[in-house]
Order: C-alpha cells, then sequence, then structure tokens
C-alpha cells in the first residue's frame, strides 16, 4: 500500500515557567496508508491530540517530519498555496462542533466560505456543492438554512463532518469526535464514518481514549503514555492479546454489564 501520510519521529516540547521543558511528544513514528483507519489512543495527557494537530498543521514540531506522498509539509509555511495545498490532503474534526462552525453563519453559509477560499467561486456551484453534502452525511434540506444553535449534539457534529469534507480532503483526523455523544447518536456517526471511509475513499486518523469505540473504527491502533509509544499493531491484535500492561489497563476500563474493572499495577 501507498504510505499516504508519514510522520517521522515526532517530538514537541513546550516551555514551561522557571525554564523547565515539557516534552509531550518524543520520537514518535506513524503512517497511514490510502484508505486505511489508524487509531491513537491514550488516556488525557498521552499525546496523541499533539500528534494529530502536527499532522494537520495547527502547530510544529520541535523536531521531526511529517509527509504526505513522500512530500514534506511545514506547518510554518506561510504561503497561501501551501496552506491550501495542506488542507486538500488533511482535515480535522474535534469534539466539539462549536470550534469549527461559526454561530453567525447558517450551514450553508458556513460550507459556501469553504469553498469560495478554495477556489470555487460560481454561487451556483457553491450551492449544489453544499447541497450535495448534506445529503452524504445525511442531512435534510432545511439543515443547511440553520445556525449550530439550532441543531443537536448529532447534527452539529455531522456539519463539523460535512464542513471538513467540502475541500474533499484524502485524510480526515477526528479527534475524540464522537466521545461528546449519547450512545445512540455515536452508533450513528460511527457508522456514517465507515460509509464515507468506502463511498470518499478516504483514510482516517481516529484520536480517542475509548477502545469499544477504536475497535468499531480502525485497522490498527497505536497505543501512546506520556509522549511515547507503547504497543502498535493490528486493531485485533491490540485488542485481544494486548503485549503492554497499559493497553491492558486502558481495555480493562471499558464497563460492561455486570463487570468491574481490575485492579492492575502499571
Amino acid at each position: 500500500m501507498v504510505e499516504q501520510l508519514t510522520a517521522r519521529h515526532l517530538r514537541k516540547e513546550y516551555r514551561l515557567r522557571g525554564g523547565e521543558t515539557l516534552v509531550a511528544v518524543h520520537d514518535v513514528s506513524f503512517s497511514v496508508s490510502a484508505g486505511d483507519s489508524l487509531a491513537i489512543v491514550g488516556e488525557s495527557g498521552s499525546g496523541k491530540t499533539t500528534c494529530a494537530r502536527i499532522v494537520a498543521g495547527l502547530e510544529p514540531a520541535t523536531s521531526g517530519t511529517v509527509l504526505f506522498d513522500e512530500q514534506e509539509v511545514d506547518a510554518a509555511q506561510a504561503r497561501v498555496s501551501a496552506r491550501r495545498w495542506r488542507a486538500r490532503q488533511v482535515q480535522m474534526v474535534f469534539q466539539d462542533p462549536y470550534s469549527s462552525l461559526d454561530p453567525r453563519q447558517s450551514v450553508n453559509d458556513s460550507v459556501s466560505e469553504v469553498l469560495a477560499a478554495h477556489g470555487l467561486h460560481d454561487r451556483r456551484e457553491r450551492a449544489a456543492r453544499t447541497a450535495d453534502l448534506l445529503d452524504k452525511v445525511g442531512l435534510p434540506e432545511r439543515v443547511g438554512r440553520s445556525k449550530p444553535k439550532q441543531l443537536s449534539g448529532g447534527q452539529r457534529q455531522r456539519v463539523a463532518i460535512m464542513k471538513a469534507l467540502a475541500v474533499k480532503p484524502r485524510l480526515l483526523i477526528l479527534d475524540e469526535a464522537v466521545s461528546a455523544l449519547d450512545v445512540s447518536v455515536q452508533a450513528q456517526v460511527i457508522n456514517l464514518l465507515s460509509d464515507l471511509r468506502a463511498s470518499e475513499k478516504l483514510a482516517f486518523l481516529f484520536i480517542s481514549h475509548d477502545l469499544g469505540v477504536v475497535r468499531q473504527v480502525s485497522d490498527r491502533v497505536m497505543v501512546m503514555r506520556h509522549g511515547r509509544v507503547v504497543e502498535e499493531g493490528s486493531t485485533d491484535a491490540v485488542l485481544d492479546a494486548p503485549s503492554d500492561p497499559y493497553t491492558q489497563r486502558l481495555l480493562d476500563a471499558i464497563p460492561r454489564p455486570g463487570w468491574k474493572p481490575v485492579a492492575r499495577a502499571v
């Protein structure tokens, strides 16, 4: 398989008050092939979201490289053409859809603005593309005339996915994108993502602490703790027969009916 995304030896440092340095990501490497789905899992503070933000170009790595189709990209690149090229490679969907939705704009206007920024200037073409996107994410036409505050949590997350799809990215990063939804809505969004992955030929980088969800959406899993990779492999191999005690601890935390977590030393 062609490696669509390759991250090599990523390191991210933050300067703290007093001159100390926090290493949030330490020598992390991974790749995502075309049409593949990789989940990066771990508890809060593990470095998984920092890795995602580096890949998305939302912040630079202290060291290391990110490549799309073997072409290196740099978050510090200021050229509009470079930023547009990267946006067509990767888009990110966040846990809170409000972070990517303007509360003052209707859904149609919000998506149309993105399309115009990426060169689709004909108003009728933008309207047609927006209508097509609404259909792709399973939303009725009336939602396009609504503002975010008028929508349910599940609808807002579908709109966030719709907006991310507007520029036809090849890789979609989903950062805890279903964790704030109730179980029934979560299942609907997971099914939507599976359908979109097949129909749009998307690759996924799925960031989550929920291994129950990860099993449904990923082909491979990379487990992080304290900024380092502790285990990686196929989803079935990692979740059915984990080799690291930390991974087992995450599995033990999955709630099951009539089942109590097992205390383990890690």
